[in-house]
C-alpha cells in the first residue's frame, strides 16, 4: 500500500474535521470535546499536509511556476492577512466575554 493511498484520505478527513468544528466554534455552538477535537484535528492536518506536500513537492513547484499558481498564492496570502487583521480584536473580545479554552473547561480566572 503506497503512502498516497492513506495520506490523501487522512488529509481530507482532518481538513473536514477542523473545517466543521471551526465553523461551529465561529458560530458559538458549544459541544463537549469540540475544542479538543478541533485542536487534535489541526495537529493531524499539519502533519499529514506536510507529508502530502513532501510527496508532491515537484508538482507543487511546477504549479507555482505558472501564472495561475502564483495568482492563487498571492490571493491566498492577501486573504489570510485580511482575516488576521480582522480577527485581532475578535480574540480579545472572546477573552473578555469568557469564551477562552479555560472557561470552556469550567475553570475561571
Amino acid at each position: 500500500m503506497s503512502k498516497r493511498t492513506w495520506l490523501s484520505p487522512l488529509t481530507a478527513l482532518s481538513f473536514f474535521v477542523i473545517g466543521v468544528t471551526g465553523i461551529l466554534m465561529f458560530l458559538h455552538v458549544r459541544i463537549p470535546g469540540m475544542t479538543l477535537l478541533h485542536e487534535l484535528g489541526g495537529v493531524l492536518f499539519v502533519i499529514v499536509a506536510v507529508l502530502h506536500l513532501a510527496l508532491n513537492f515537484k508538482p507543487l513547484l511546477s504549479c507555482c511556476r505558472q501564472r495561475n499558481g502564483r495568482v492563487a498564492l498571492g490571493v491566498g496570502a492577501i486573504l489570510m492577512t485580511v482575516f488576521l487583521v480582522l480577527g485581532l480584536g475578535h480574540e480579545e473580545h472572546h477573552r473578555r466575554e469568557g469564551h477562552g479554552p479555560l472557561e470552556q473547561a469550567g475553570a475561571r480566572h
